[in-house]
């Protein structure tokens, strides 16, 4: 099985910190992604993940890395896998 190297919890409490941070309205961060209010809410309550290319629109908008908006740690606290160990791992789980 595959480990995801960040934590699906770490991005909507990211995207909801950076944005008090700068002090802006989940409005304006909605229509900065032509998305709508409730879509922009989900992502920071978690309960929708964002697109791609709305990922890289707010990650060029708060001038970081894709890695920190994601809350990717790099380097990995833990080893990445080779592509043999992921193969026997995937194949184990059936």
């Amino acid at each position: 099985m595959l480990r995801i190297l960040y934590s699906t919890t770490c991005l909507p409490a990211r995207l909801k910190a950076l944005r008090q941070q700068y002090k802006l309205p989940t409005s304006f961060l909605a229509e900065y992604l032509d998305v709508s209010l409730r879509a922009y809410q989900f992502y920071e309550s978690g309960k929708r993940t964002p697109l791609l290319r709305d990922l890289v629109m707010l990650a060029d908008f708060y001038s970081i890395s894709m890695d920190e908006l994601i809350g990717r740690e790099w380097p990995p606290s833990k080893p990445i896998p080779t592509p043999d160990k992921w193969v026997y791992d995937a194949m184990s789980q059936d």
